[in-house]
């Protein structure tokens, strides 16, 4: 690869979050420029950039500079084995998407999340059907040092929940669906956390899987769950991306949370995306 192509541009996309990369092709990468994206991912959380014509392969393979690709693990568990890596996001006439979905962290349910992920359209609706980040990062800085110290002693109890649950029956049907539920029961990860890449802290709740706080009484835990969930909805940490055919996009699952409004039913939708290693998130200890 010339290194002129290592030239690339980063436009920053808001004040907090995301960041558009210029003048490379995702596809005609080396480890040295995945290094600095790896970088910059880190740095802004979201990375946008232009791939016409990327097979689902292609993808796979882009992510794969950045750790080995993983699949669902509710499918792993199932099929016993590693899943395909490639995960379809699709709603329609017949398949109708939930109400909108809440902010997550994919698969924080689970004992290990992925480093990362990479998304890409196949088939976009005429209207809606935008992808929303907020940042884990900038909201930590907007919490003062007294929620600081009170919450990094404590731990998060994250479930997969009914809406999790009933994607999977429609997927897997209910006999499986029944089988993986009783295998993954809920876990609990630090609330705030430090970035395996960056070590910066996180703010890792998220209202899709976390479903209280250990330690406290119930009317404590909802109290508290529901001021850091609003932290996430503050606009000013947020990325709201509209999809355009070759768009390819990848963002950082410890520095961020995201969610798709469900405003595009009954236009057809269909997203691809692989997710790349997988770790347990670890607590972060102050200098």
């Amino acid at each position: 690869m010339a290194s002129a192509a290592k030239n690339f541009t980063v436009d920053r996309l808001t004040s907090s979050i995301g960041a558009r990369i210029e003048g490379i092709d995702p596809r005609d990468i080396d480890s040295e420029l995945a290094t600095r994206l790896r970088e910059e991912l880190g740095r802004h959380g979201v990375l946008v950039f232009h791939a016409p014509g990327m097979t689902a392969d292609e993808q796979c393979a882009f992510a794969a500079h950045f750790g080995s690709p993983m699949g669902h693990p509710v499918k792993e568990f199932l099929v016993g084995g590693p899943d395909d890596p490639i995960s379809v996001v699709e709603n329609d006439a017949e398949k109708p998407p939930q109400d909108d979905q809440d902010f997550h962290t994919d698969y924080s349910f689970n004992g290990e999340i992925p480093d990362l992920a990479v998304l890409r359209p196949e088939i976009l609706p005429a209207n809606g059907g935008d992808t929303i980040w907020s940042s884990t990062a900038a909201a930590y800085r907007l919490l003062s040092d007294s929620y600081r110290q009170i919450l990094g002693s404590m731990n998060g109890v994250h479930d997969a929940g009914e809406r999790f649950w009933f994607e999977m029956d429609r997927m897997l049907g209910p006999e499986q669906a029944t089988k993986a539920r009783n295998a993954f029961p809920s876990v609990m990860h630090p609330v705030i956390t430090a970035h395996p890449v960056t070590g910066e802290p996180l703010l890792f709740v998220n209202p899709g899987y976390t479903v209280s706080i250990d330690g406290l009484t119930a009317p404590e835990s909802r109290s508290m769950l529901q001021m850091l969930f609003e932290l996430l909805n503050d606009s000013s940490l947020h990325y709201r991306h509209r999809w355009h055919e070759g768009d390819l996009v990848m963002w950082d699952e410890h520095a961020t949370v995201h969610r798709g409004p469900s405003d595009f039913h009954p236009e057809h939708r269909k997203l691809t995306r692989v997710t790349a290693n997988r770790r347990a998130p670890r607590s972060f200890v102050p200098a």
